[in-house]
């Protein structure tokens, strides 16, 4: 019996390719369990149909049929490398989705390794290709009459298509065709509704109903009161009715604002509630009413009305907020702004100058900062029309604005009920901050801020510093689930905008917020379905398994989709819904569940992917209920990475702590949970060094150490609750633990280049990531906190090497791997814990410059660049990284008074804390001058550049390390050699060249090794490039500026190169490279009054070299060393101190009726095209 009926041709390229043009229908046994996804993906696609049935019924008698998306008129040339397409119509089954489908999380699949799907575009060994195996295995439903691979249709009885028609067999699922097919969002809203999922609101009685439909006055009782408050817990459920009730909610809003009903009320208590309860109405109004209830409550003054009740002397400080965030939900509707800042605006600002409380002003000074921001925004869409090359600076200036105020939102834009605007917090809480990020992205869509950027992105004449600004502004709104909503909702103007940013130099960019859109619009599709779905068994329906298929056919992408659809389902509560549909009554048929299956996966890929581990804390309960249901199911695995979670919920709480023992004994047990779970946490890392692996449980333990150690807020201001729990951390050797297990992990991989395969599988490079980045996040916050609280006192280096190593192991990561994405955030880590090595203050006149913490770390980076070949790069990357750059800097913006002291100030101290490492630095230049490679030579080249910039001294000592890896290579004729060139190199650098001819003045060391290397072929042309860098003037600490005399030897180095020159233009027959670089020498001497006497008595002490160098040029033409000769002779021969015709008759050896041609007739008969005379 053959599996598979037909053969696929096979394009040698090295990549998966998915979609196909030519459809071979298989007996179906993947359902079974007996193939892979990957043999059907390459090989075929479904069929319902059992072997016997397909020989009775032939797989050439149908016509291809697929559902297709044109491609957009103008694509650019850069593509993403996979990604599903998402068609317009959909094919619908009335088959029950519970047949007995293969669970793929259900314990269903082989045992045996599965391959998984790679859309890199690199070529993948098979053996690397095998690692990839419980990871990604797929399987569909068979109860279907097609599949779908990637979002893209494969009719079964439709399979045959028109082979004739065919150009090429095989073709790649185009990313770009998704684009076109995203629409406006359903479900997900900046302004996130009341309820969540269906069952769950409290329900409307009928009393309540009624109420409603009446038309007498509201009368002025408590039982009104609660009337009014159930309306606003089920304001949703009124506007879903099929009555009209805006007249209604518009008169109970009147009504709960005026003050008169409201003092009528019998009980006290009553009297507040009734105002609170009507402004939490015209809330609920003005939140989820839309633009028509705005519209309404602006023509009845609502901004007035408001205001009246705030200005009330005896008004609660409670209900001001309250009233004060009704305006904050005004200002999100444009017409509500205008009204704003055409009526209410300078009220505002009279009440901020006004005598207020401190809640009430940061309230009102966000209103105001919110009016600003609009203005902003209509100032950026009012440019960018008017945009011109060079005139970037206001437009960068609104850019960073808006870019800042996204990062600030809390503390700039948003209402809080309870938040002083101190100077440090102990935390800030999600749930004090009302709707900024949900207001501010508002504002970003009423002012066509998106499509702005489109429009300076699309301009031809966009400078580069305007264009970082933006691209800056994207990434962000890339990073959160509101950002993500804004651009979903607006798909014509994103797609555009991915379009435009995949043809320039950030298609990652691109690629990032394809895929993420994409993820979030399926995810809205998914819940759209969800919503009116009550019961489990009512989601066993086609619409949601496409759905899913999509959702999980963008993690075909290994690199890009997996993170991308793992970041967007930790957002926020996006894991409600999977959840939701992982959850089964115990029914066999229900575990049979493809919609299950696909669930399970993405829960699966979320907790192992996400990085984040907010919502573990969130959804931990159901996690661990989900996982330990069923036993049998291969999501069973997740149990390893939900066991810290699972510690967490043993009877940690701090009464269960403190119930036990007497009540002295309670009163010195008093901890809180925080610190019970930091405490566990850190034992379970503890744990895992017996015996140590990379293991799920350890990732998931730094994961939750990282977020609760994380110093990053969405605010600058530190918190103190950050600083606890590094105590507690510390406390508990944390410290220890984390750098216990950064050298196992950097044991495992001792040589990274021979473990490639298994690093480029994903599998083994996702897990190393999933390590690495938590580790490294808390390890670089612990530091950091431990140095700030020591000062000079810390003096511990251990983890130093540790991050090196890592360093490197990064720098290995093969190029397409899902780990080599992530190896910039890895080194950018590292570099971040480093640089905490330099920030202890250090005063010069209490401490030994010797001693330093910032000596002894740099110390340790060139030991460790030195002590193996493999470390080479790594260790001069580093030092290459926290130098500071040479000057000048170009800058954005010119620098004030104070970022230029601060700048040379930090160059003083790299200066100061470097001059005691001559000895390292000089045995870092020995070993690696001599070296032949180019790339670890221009790294090293770059790293003493850096340094020599920073004073005299530092230029010295680089100087003094380059003469001295002379000295140590002087036996060995090879390093010899390379050193000999890499000086030559280096040299054109006018620091280095300045310190290095007042080393030389009086040592006369380099000149004797440069005349002893004349005497060997091979080391000619290095001698001769030092000596035209040295007599060069061009090569000068500032080439602008001064004389170029400045940038000469004294008269006796350069008289000491022209011998060496002249001598050997005397002695022997120059070749053509050497004579090049002398005439160049000579040339720009001869710009000057100084090299003109130096290079005239020169050849007055050599009389053949002038004839020697026409001999050369005649008999080896080279046209550009002519022009260089002529050049210098021009200049020798004119001035006022010009050699005369008989000087330069004597220098040129020439005797009228000389029987042999002179050269100088030669090469004249060569410039003139003619033969020789």
């Amino acid at each position: 019996m053959t599996p598979f009926s037909g053969v696929l041709p096979y394009r040698n390229d090295g990549k998966i390719h998915l979609g196909t043009e030519k459809k071979i229908p298989t007996d179906g046994l993947v359902l079974r369990g007996l193939y892979t996804a990957i043999t059907l993906a390459v090989y075929g696609t479904f069929s319902k149909s059992t072997p016997e049935q397909l020989a009775q019924q032939g797989v050439n008698g149908s016509q291809a049929s697929e559902d297709r998306n044109s491609m957009p008129p103008s694509p650019p040339k850069r593509r993403l490398s996979t990604s599903p397409r998402r068609p317009s119509s959909r094919r619908q089954s009335s088959e029950s989705m519970l047949d007995d489908m293969s669970d793929i999380s259900d314990g269903d699949i082989p045992d045996a390794e599965e391959y998984g799907i790679y859309a890199g575009g690199h070529r993948r060994f098979v053996k690397e290709v095998e690692e990839l195996s419980d990871e990604d295995a797929l399987e569909w439903s068979d109860d279907e009459d097609f599949v779908r691979l990637g979002g893209e249709y494969i009719d079964e009885h439709n399979a045959a298509g028109d082979e004739e028609e065919e150009e090429d067999p095989v073709k790649t699922l185009d990313p770009l065709s998704a684009i076109d097919t995203w629409g406006s969002l359903k479900y997900f809203r900046l302004f996130k509704d009341s309820v969540s999922l269906p069952g769950e609101e409290e329900l409307l009685s009928e009393s309540d109903w009624d109420k409603l439909s009446s038309r007498e006055e509201a009368p002025s009782t408590g039982e009104w009161v609660e009337h009014m408050e159930a309306v606003t817990r089920n304001i949703l459920d009124v506007f879903r009715s099929e009555e009209d009730y805006r007249d209604r909610l518009l008169h109970y809003a009147d009504v709960g604002l005026d003050m008169t009903k409201a003092l009528s009320q019998s009980m006290p208590t009553f009297k507040v509630r009734h105002l609170k309860s009507g402004l939490k109405l015209i809330l609920a109004l003005v939140r989820w009413g839309g633009g028509d209830f705005v519209e309404d409550l602006l023509l009845g003054d609502i901004y007035g009305k408001l205001l009246r009740v705030f200005e009330d002397p005896y008004m609660a400080i409670s209900l001001r907020l309250l009233i004060l965030r009704i305006m904050d939900s005004l200002m999100n509707y444009p017409n509500g702004m205008e009204a704003f800042l055409n009526n209410t605006y300078e009220k505002i600002m009279r009440l901020c100058l006004s005598k207020q409380s401190s809640r009430t002003k940061f309230a009102l000074a966000a209103l105001a900062r919110k009016a600003h921001l609009n203005e902003v925004m209509e100032q950026l869409s009012d440019r960018v029309t008017e945009y011109i090359q060079g005139d970037e600076k206001e437009l960068t200036a609104i850019l960073d604005e808006i870019l800042d105020t996204h990062n600030e939102a809390k503390l700039r834009i948003s209402q809080s009920d309870r938040f002083l605007p101190v100077q440090s917090h102990f935390e800030l809480s999600e749930g004090n901050f009302h709707d900024a990020k949900s207001g501010y992205f508002s504002l970003l869509r009423n002012n066509g801020t998106l499509h702005s950027l489109l429009i300076l992105l699309t301009n031809p004449k966009l400078s580069p510093r305007l264009a970082v600004s933006i691209h800056r502004l994207l990434d962000a709104f890339s990073e959160s689930q509101e950002g993500l909503i804004f651009m979903a909702d607006e798909p014509e103007v994103s797609s555009r905008l991915v379009e435009t940013l995949l043809a320039s130099d950030v298609s990652l960019l691109a690629e990032k917020i394809a895929y993420r859109v994409q993820a979030i619009s399926l995810l809205d599709e998914l819940y759209d379905h969800l919503k009116d779905k009550p019961a489990r068994r009512d989601c066993e329906c086609p619409e949601i398994l496409l759905t899913l298929q999509d959702l999980y056919g963008l993690t075909f992408d290994d690199v890009r989709g997996k993170s991308a659809v793992a970041e967007v389902l930790g957002m926020e509560d996006n894991l409600e819904g999977l959840l939701r549909l992982a959850r089964h009554d115990s029914g066999k048929d229900m575990k049979k569940s493809a919609v299950r299956g696909y669930a399970l996966e993405l829960i699966m890929l979320t907790v192992k992917l996400r990085e984040e581990a907010s919502y573990l804390k969130r959804f931990s309960s159901q996690l661990l209920q989900l996982v330990k249901c069923d036993e049998s199911s291969r999501l069973y695995e997740l149990f390893s990475w939900l066991g810290p979670l699972e510690d967490l919920s043993r009877s940690s709480t701090r009464e269960e702590d403190q119930e036990s023992g007497s009540a002295e004994e309670r009163g010195t047990q008093l901890t809180d949970d925080d610190e019970i779970a930091i405490s566990r946490l850190c034992e379970s890392v503890r744990k895992s060094m017996e015996p140590f692996s990379v293991s799920p449980s350890l990732i998931s333990s730094l994961r939750l150490l990282s977020l609760y150690l994380d110093a990053a807020q969405e605010s600058s201001q530190e918190l103190h609750k950050t600083k606890y729990h590094l105590v507690i951390a510390f406390s508990k050797d944390l410290y220890e633990h984390f750098l216990s297990v950064l050298s196992r992990v950097n044991g495992l991989y001792e040589h990274p280049s021979c473990r490639v395969g298994s690093l480029s599988s994903f599998r083994h490079g996702s897990l190393l990531v999933s390590l690495l980045l938590p580790l490294l996040r808390a390890l670089s916050h612990l530091l950091r906190f431990v140095i700030q609280s020591r000062g000079v006192e810390f003096q511990d280096l251990r983890p130093i090497v540790g991050l090196l190593r890592t360093y490197a192991l990064s720098l290995s990561f093969p190029i397409g791997s899902f780990a080599h994405a992530s190896g910039q955030s890895i080194r950018s880590l590292v570099l971040s814990s480093i640089l905490s090595f330099t920030s202890p203050p250090f005063d010069p006149a209490k401490h030994n410059m010797a001693d330093s913490l910032w000596k002894k770390t740099v110390k340790e980076i060139m030991d460790f660049s030195i002590s193996a070949p493999q470390h080479y790069v790594p260790g001069l990357r580093v030092l290459s990284e926290i130098l500071p750059l040479p000057l000048p800097i170009m800058c954005a913006t010119a620098l004030d008074s104070l970022d230029s002291q601060s700048a040379i100030h930090l160059r003083k101290l790299w200066s100061g804390h470097l001059f005691p490492l001559e000895a390292s630095l000089s045995e870092l230049v020995a070993m690696m001058s001599a070296c032949v490679s180019p790339k670890l030579l221009r790294l090293l080249k770059r790293v003493l550049i850096q340094i020599s910039d920073l004073s005299y001294h530092s230029s010295t000592m680089v100087s003094r390390a380059l003469l001295d890896s002379l000295r140590k290579n002087e036996e060995d004729s090879p390093s010899l050699r390379c050193s000999l060139a890499f000086l030559a190199d280096i040299l054109d650098n006018g620091a280095i060249k300045s310190s290095f001819l007042s080393l030389t003045l009086e040592d006369s060391f380099i000149y004797d090794t440069l005349q002893k290397a004349l005497s060997t072929p091979g080391f000619q042309f290095p001698v001769f490039k030092i000596l035209n860098r040295l007599l060069d003037p061009s090569h000068r600490v500032s080439p602008s500026a001064g004389s170029p005399v400045n940038g000469l030897p004294s008269k006796a180095q350069v008289n000491v190169g022209l011998v060496m020159c002249m001598d050997y233009l005397s002695s022997s027959s120059p070749q053509e490279t050497h004579l090049q670089l002398i005439l160049g020498a000579f040339q720009r001497l001869s710009e000057n009054e100084f090299g003109f006497r130096s290079l005239r008595t020169a050849f007055f002490r050599s009389p053949p070299a002038m004839k020697t160098i026409f001999q050369v040029l005649s008999e080896k033409y080279n046209a550009k060393a002519v022009r260089t000769w002529l050049d210098t002779l021009k200049n020798l021969t004119s001035g006022p101190n010009h050699l005369s015709s008989q000087e330069l008759g004597h220098l040129l050896q020439w005797e009228q009726g000389e029987g042999n041609p002179h050269p100088i007739r030669s090469l004249k008969a060569t410039l003139l095209g003619q033969g020789p005379k």
